[in-house]
């Protein structure tokens, strides 16, 4: 996209850097505003996805979170845009595909993306005005909503008596992240490598902290760090840059003079020898502390522009454009080295480390995106008396690998595995332009001529293979690792009953504060609270409400996306093979997946689901033993992938497929050799090689263990779901508790059951492999779509082979789930809930109908949001209404329980009462709208076109539903309350959370118990 500054601007911005990057097929632009030294990059190219940020190097001094809660509270109100939430408003009624803010240990970014052009500038208008003209001066109740209060409660022991408690949304999100033991040691990991930086101390707010930051010491960190002069802008895609630029420069940089803003982050300086440090993280106090210490080992670099460049004419701070080759070079060296060591399966660290029966899990960080970059080892669920033993085991392994060399294929494979990745350019759910524009951060933070180091690597790989064999990467061992004194091994340990008696030791603190407190002391508390629960209930004004710009339901397509789908049925005696393309432009290269019914599986059998998914691909085959295979999948292929998955029937909801998936990736030049790879995994794994078998399951196990705490609102919301919904029961089997409490049952029996459960997995792949219906699906470019059918003859052959092995079992023994109540709380050793309440509207006489999407608008940015998390100091809410009836409320890091409930509870009368203009009623729309129309890759579009294949979602239905969406008025929304009514009367409850809260509650639940 051939883009030129015009004349106008040139007055405005100087041109500090102008070329094309080839690799992401973009011109690009680095420029500075001339009036205020203000940074900004550009990236404009033909993606319709466009993408705005405007960051601000934030070092914080200490973990009071300051940095953290002005991110949430600048969006609470600007002069432009006076109302409470912005932020909220955007969500409802924009088409954004992106909006949100994030907080780094450097840095605060607020982006924002849309394919709207309207859109575009509306957000891109009012996160402006939110970041340099917020309301936070005018009002303290911002301050105190988003980031700690004092207020009254009533005492649970006494209920005449009141007690002093700590609330806020971000203080309550924060206390949630100190639940992770993960979280927390890589805190401590920073706070000893670099211990005179702003890395240090917890950017995102310790909780312990956070109470002693004041109203005043909040405002001077914005005043400080909030100006053009500190700022870095990014704009990508296909906007006008030239009219953004001029709005830019007219509305809000121009209106500012230049500061010397002191934000620079220092360098630590490097230790002269290594340190030590030994911490406790929280248990249950009925928990066993036996085999769950953590060991890390740590290192942290020089800053890359202080590190020799090899070229002449490049000096420290100076990134000399010839100098950025080999900047992202290094860069992505470390990336590949630390894969090759513990990622990669067959690691030689991970190896290492369990022959000497040190950790059930093993990984690593690679950190670049800090001033200095860091590394460390890490051992999940270890003995204590471990420790010399890890270290020198790190030791005596880089040493092996630096004086004989590493594998060379291993090599390869891990620079293919990273090449695919860069040349792929997927990001999920992100926008790619996003994903670039904070890689771009993670250099141009430091130096402001260095945004694209990171989006210029390509040529890096055949360089890098090249040095592979003249021993760069045993160089790279000996230098940052092995000869590298600034370094710390950090130990955690378990400590049974910590967080009960810290959560005492605060209401302790908190009574002793009270009980010293003048009588005006404790009204000003009063009066506070009052003040803010006023100006929370306090609509906004219709003038204010008018300032949010807001498209029109003109602006809406009311046609739905279409399927890409293609299907063929292949001619086979005894089982139904269907063929499913979907061609698309992919830039070549081929996504491809085996879907194999899994429905006629024995109970028994599908309990062994989520173990065969874990085990397929990571352990030996008949042909490679496990790391072979893993190096000829990463050079061959982008990846495999085992799944398992459900889809209902949307004509008949009350029927649905499972199934067992391989997913695969890969140019197309090598999809055959993919599919060979895929046929060996599936067909030839040997599941008898036992110990490897052992240490990958209690690799998940221990993976599984931290994720369910992690992530509770979606363990809570799926296990609510499961007592009622056979496919939810499905999805907690094969991924949640229920998956979990298999595995671990497993791993604690291995040593007795190992031979039978090597015969059982043998016999269930090549049972999905060789019975059920067959599905093939490839999403490629139109060319390469021809040769799915010969590929897919060959895997039958190949079935038919091993058929002898797989037992024909009657349909009268395939697994049918029962579902049962349990309404359970479930203990963990964290800080906060995630409450969940669940129901089936369909069982009760009711209808989906695409205004439920409308409803989950309104309940997720305005009744919860409301009630949940402005009133209650939860971090975050949500719904889900799905086509078969299942519906979910949950909440999340949320410091209440009985109260959330009560909200829950008084939801469908709300809705009932429910009233909207016409303008309210659109911006809820086009929120749902917006859910509908993500762009996607060309992976999620056949992913898209595929699901509708599976689920007999027709294209005349969902068009019916969308257009139930568009035509959502008031009264069709109070219609739903009813529908929250009736899942509230099947009086489903799940809660992840603290034992006090849970057993506080005892009267909801029929089970209390540990989570894990």
């Amino acid at each position: 996209m051939a883009f030129e500054l015009s004349q106008e601007n040139l007055q405005q911005y100087e041109v500090m850097d102008h070329r094309f990057l080839p690799d992401i097929n973009s011109d690009s632009y680095i420029l500075r505003h001339k009036k205020t030294g203000a940074r900004i990059a550009l990236l404009p190219n033909e993606d319709t996805n466009k993408v705005f940020y405007i960051g601000f190097r934030t070092p914080p001094t200490d973990s009071t979170g300051v940095a953290h809660i002005i991110e949430h509270t600048v969006l609470c109100g600007s002069e432009h845009f006076p109302v409470k939430d912005p932020f909220v408003e955007l969500v409802k009624g924009s088409l954004n595909t992106f909006l949100n803010a994030m907080t780094y240990p450097d840095k605060t970014v607020y982006p924002v993306a849309s394919t709207n052009p309207k859109d575009f500038a509306n957000l891109m208008h009012v996160y402006l005005d939110a970041v340099f003209h917020p309301l936070i001066y005018r009002n303290e109740s911002i301050f105190r909503q988003e980031g700690w209060h004092y207020e009254w409660r009533n005492s649970e022991n006494d209920a005449s008596s009141q007690e002093l408690i700590i609330n806020g949304v971000v203080y309550n999100e924060m206390k949630g992240a100190f639940s992770s033991p993960d979280d927390v040691l890589a805190r401590r990991i920073y706070e000893t490598l670099l211990p005179d930086t702003p890395y240090a101390v917890e950017s995102g707010g310790d909780p312990d902290c956070i109470p002693e930051l004041t109203y005043e010491a909040y405002l001077d960190f914005h005043r400080r760090y909030y100006h053009p002069s500190n700022s870095y802008i990014y704009l990508y895609g296909d906007a006008d840059m030239n009219e953004r630029l001029a709005f830019l420069d007219a509305e809000y940089l121009s209106h500012y003079e230049r500061l010397e803003i002191d934000s620079a982050l220092p360098v630590q300086r490097s230790f002269e020898a290594p340190v030590e440090t030994t911490i406790r993280y929280p248990i249950l106090e009925e928990e066993d502390p036996s085999g769950k210490t953590y060991f890390a080992l740590n290192y942290a670099f020089p800053p890359f522009d202080e590190q020799k460049c090899g070229k002449s004419g490049a000096s420290a701070g100076a990134w000399q454009q010839e100098s950025y080759a080999e900047a992202a070079e290094r860069n992505m060296a470390f990336k590949i080295l630390d894969y090759v060591l513990s990622d990669a399966e067959g690691s030689p660290l991970t190896e290492a480390l369990h022959e000497q029966g040190i950790g059930e899990d093993i990984y690593s960080m690679y950190e670049n995106g800090l001033r200095q970059p860091c590394y460390s080892i890490i051992a999940k669920y270890c003995d204590a008396d471990q420790k010399e033993a890890f270290a020198a085991t790190i030791e005596n392994t880089l040493r092996t690998l630096a004086e004989q060399g590493i594998r060379r294929k291993s090599l390869a494979a891990a620079i293919s595995y990273y090449e695919f990745r860069y040349r792929e350019s997927d990001f999920g759910s992100y926008p790619k332009g996003l994903a670039l524009g904070l890689n771009a951060l993670d250099t141009w933070l430091y130096d402001d001529l260095a945004p694209w180091v990171n989006l210029d690597a390509g040529r890096s790989f055949d360089e890098l293979r090249r040095k592979a064999e003249e021993g760069y990467f045993e160089e790279l061992i000996r230098t940052y690792l092995l000869d590298n004194p600034h370094r710390s091994l950090v130990v955690m340990e378990p400590e049974p009953g910590l967080e009960e008696r810290r959560e005492e030791a605060l209401r302790i603190r908190l009574r002793e504060k009270a009980a010293g407190m003048s009588q005006e002391e404790k009204q000003r508390i009063t009066d506070q609270e009052a003040a803010l629960r006023a100006w929370q209930e306090t609509p906004d004004s219709e003038e204010a409400m008018q300032t949010i710009p807001l498209l029109k339901r003109s602006d809406l397509t009311r046609a739905c996306t279409p399927y890409a789908n293609r299907i063929e049925t292949l001619d086979e005696d005894s089982r139904k093979v269907t063929l499913v393309t979907h061609p698309v432009f992919t830039n070549g290269i081929d996504y491809l997946s085996l879907i194999f019914d899994a429905g006629h599986l024995t109970e028994e059998e599908f309990r062994l689901l989520p173990a065969l998914k874990t085990l397929l691909g990571v352990v030996d085959t008949e042909l490679h033993d496990y790391l072979d295979l893993n190096e000829e999948i990463n050079i061959l292929t982008g990846g495999i992938h085992p799944s398992v998955s459900t889809y209902t029937n949307a004509a008949d909801t009350k029927q649905y497929r499972v199934t067992f998936e391989l997913h695969v990736k890969a140019l197309h030049e090598h999809l055959s050799d993919a599919f060979s790879l895929m046929e060996e995994i599936l067909l030839h794994s040997r599941f008898d090689t036992y110990r490897r078998v052992r240490e990958v399951l209690e690799e998940e196990r221990a993976g599984m263990r931290a994720d369910l705490a992690a992530s509770g609102h979606i363990t809570a919301a799926t296990r609510a779901l499961s007592y009622f919904s056979e496919t939810s029961k499905l999805i907690d089997d094969v991924s949640g508790i229920g998956a979990y409490r298999t595995l671990d049952e497993i791993c604690n029996t291995y040593e007795d059951c190992k031979e039978s459960l090597a015969m059982q997995l043998t016999a269930l792949a090549r049972k999905l492999a060789g019975q059920g219906e067959l599905i093939a699906d490839l999403t490629a470019n139109e060319e390469n779509t021809g040769e799915l059918n010969e590929l897919v003859q060959r895997f039958l052959a190949a079935v038919k082979e091993t058929e002898d092995t797989a037992k024909k079992d009657e349909i009268k023994d395939r697994y049918q789930p029962v579902c049962s109540v349990l309404n359970e709380g479930l203990i963990t050793a964290g800080q906060v809930q995630y409450v969940c309440r669940a129901g089936n509207y369909l069982q009760h006489g009711y209808s989906y109908t695409g205004a439920l999407r409308v409803l989950r608008v309104i309940l997720g940015y305005d009744y919860l949001w409301t009630r949940v998390r402005m009133k209650g100091g939860a971090y975050g809410c949500m719904s889900s209404f799905s086509r078969d009836g299942s519906a979910f409320l949950v909440s999340y890091r949320d410091p209440n329980l009985a109260e959330t409930i009560e909200v829950y509870r008084e939801a469908g009368e709300y809705i009932r009462q429910f009233t909207a203009d016409e303008r309210t009623m659109t911006k809820y729309i086009i929120g749902a709208v917006s859910a509908l129309d993500h762009p996607m890759t060309p992976h999620q579009y056949g992913r898209y076109s595929l699901t509708g294949y599976l689920t007999n979602y027709s294209a005349e239905q969902m068009q019916r539903e969308r257009d139930q969406v568009l035509d959502a008025d008031e009264e069709t929304i109070r219609g739903l309350g009813s529908y929250l009514d009736a899942m509230m009367g099947d009086e489903i409850i799940c809660v992840v959370g603290t034992k006090d809260r849970i057993e506080a509650a005892g009267d909801n639940f029929s089970r209390i118990g540990q989570l894990v």
